[in-house]
């Protein structure tokens, strides 16, 4: 990743937000010497409790085939590359120049050693996975005996287990990157972050605005305090 000091993250507690957020990652290995990616679901392991500074470890479980083909076995070097918030940016909004476009963007690269997992450790990283998309529902899907039917989910999920292999990816060094306007005005800011939410422009992203609130300490939209006047109706 490109150096640009304006733009660069140092702060892990920020690369573990991120990862949270946007669980869907691009993992690059480079088997005899041919770049090839594949595109999965990884989990950020929680850190030892106290210790939100301890080393990065992420989990993740691939088809079978996908684990051949980029070459995974234990000590192999990987690169994990997650996006957060991006999107457009028109100068028409800045009311401001000289102006050309740009692209805000959140973005991490992290380097990881692999430690394939045994049968066991993929079933609970499986599991793990499915928790942590469930929880926030209202009536959480879980593996059972008795699903809906009368249908024996846990049965046919050990089955479909067979063709998986789970990944544990212990970060070894990362970089992150979080470009959002940091070197606008405080006026020209306001202006990106109203036209990303302006109904029908066509290059509205409510995720992006609310990054660069975020970014910009703005608070969020529809409430008073140090955001953008005109947020609270």
């Amino acid at each position: 990743m490109l150096d640009t000091p304006d733009y660069e993250v140092h702060d892990v507690a920020w690369v573990r937000d991120l990862l949270a957020r946007r669980p869907w990652m691009t993992i690059v290995a480079a088997p005899g010497g041919v770049p090839t990616a594949t595109h999965m679901p990884v989990l950020l392991e929680d850190a030892p409790a106290g210790d939100p500074g301890a080393p990065l470890t992420l989990v993740t479980h691939l088809g079978i085939p996908d684990d051949e083909i980029l070459g995974l076995a234990d000590g192999v070097e990987v690169l994990v590359v997650v996006e957060g918030a991006s999107g457009y940016v028109s100068p028409g909004w800045y009311a401001w120049g000289p102006a050309v476009p740009t692209w805000n963007y959140e973005a991490a690269h992290l380097r990881a050693r692999v430690e394939m997992l045994d049968a066991e450790a993929t079933w609970d990283a499986l599991v793990a996975t499915i928790d942590v998309f469930e929880r926030e529902r209202s009536e959480p899907f879980v593996l059972t005996t008795a699903g809906p039917g009368g249908t024996d989910d846990l049965a046919y999920a050990r089955r479909i287990q067979r063709g998986v292999v789970g990944a544990r990816l212990h970060v070894t060094s990362w970089q992150a990157k979080s470009k959002l306007s940091q070197d606008k005005p405080p006026e020209v800011v306001a202006r990106i972050v109203r036209g990303l939410e302006t109904d029908g422009d066509p290059h509205a992203d409510a995720g992006l605005a609310v990054a660069m609130r975020t970014a910009h300490g703005l608070g969020s939209r529809g409430h008073a305090g140090a955001g953008l006047a005109g947020d609270v109706a």
